[in-house]
């Protein structure tokens, strides 16, 4: 949990120790507290039919939605000088956004009530950035508000169209990154990569000795991958049971050994055999049966 406290034009952030933050259970225990209003319920309706009349009149004339926006600026000062202004926002589930990033998409403004923020537009605009999966804003009467994100998390780096996005198990771009960004995320390129990277990734990572040596998964044809090694040696895995024809690659003997060598091909496409072209050192395809 996270807590911005809201201080003139600028946001700053807390961490949770040292402030009481909300927690889960606090949300039972919330205290609406409102501003004092006249108790004489015979003022109050009074001045209440006298508001439906004058309302009814103006709408007759056109005026009605002046004086709604009126109404609505008169009620936000009320709110404003009874106290019920945003000064604290919790936040639960941030991981990799930013407090700005936040800030932003929920639209606050210094100074602003709670009457007039808008809670289900805040969370709109919230769930429209691509780094968040779900989010819930609450209004926390008089001066606090609650989000909730749930963060898509990256799982590989999706290169494509003269460009590399970060994308998460669904294939869901998160943002694209720049060319001075470094990232240790798996690199995936080709049409339709972003959606089949999160299969072949779980695959490799149960042969965390072959993933080492990747620097690049081709998706060939939107049907089958190509592993490219740093060394420069290339793996044609074949189009269907792709779990196998990386066990069928690791079963090799040497294979380490083979994925050192620069021009080395190793042809897996076909489920009964694996042509390996050791081009640096023959020009004859070696030919190992399973």
């Amino acid at each position: 949990m996270r807590s911005l406290t809201i201080l003139s034009d600028t946001v700053n952030s807390s961490k949770g120790e040292g402030k009481k933050t909300c927690q889960d259970d606090d949300l039972a225990n919330v205290n609406l507290i409102s501003p004092k209003l006249p108790q004489s319920r015979g003022f109050g309706l009074l001045v209440a039919s006298m508001l439906a009349m004058f309302l009814v009149g103006l709408s007759y004339g056109g005026y009605f939605e002046r004086v709604r926006l009126l109404a609505s600026d008169l009620v936000e000062t009320y709110f404003l000088s009874a106290g019920i202004v945003l000064q604290e926002i919790h936040i639960k589930g941030q991981v990799n956004l930013r407090d700005e990033q936040i800030v932003a998409a929920l639209g606050i403004r210094s100074g602003q009530s709670l009457f007039g923020f808008d809670a289900t537009k805040a969370q709109k605009q919230l769930s429209i950035l691509g780094q968040v999966k779900s989010a819930r804003v609450m209004r926390m009467l008089p001066s606090k508000l609650l989000v909730e994100i749930k963060e898509r998390m990256p799982l590989a780096r999706w290169m494509h169209d003269g460009r590399i996005d970060l994308i998460d198990k669904d294939g869901v771009v998160l943002r694209t990154l720049s060319s001075l960004e470094q990232s240790d995320h798996p690199l995936v390129a080709g049409a339709g990569a972003d959606k089949k990277a999160s299969a072949l990734i779980r695959i490799l990572s149960t042969h965390r000795g072959l993933a080492q040596h990747m620097k690049l998964a081709e998706r060939v044809g939107q049907y089958r991958w190509n592993l490219h090694a740093k060394s420069g040696a290339l793996i044609k895995l074949p189009p269907v049971d792709l779990a196998l024809g990386v066990a069928r690659f690791v079963s090799l003997p040497d294979w380490q050994a083979l994925l050192a060598r620069k021009n080395l091909v190793v042809d897996l496409r076909q489920t009964s055999q694996a042509f390996i072209n050791a081009q640096a050192a023959t020009k004859t395809p070696v030919l190992s049966r399973f």
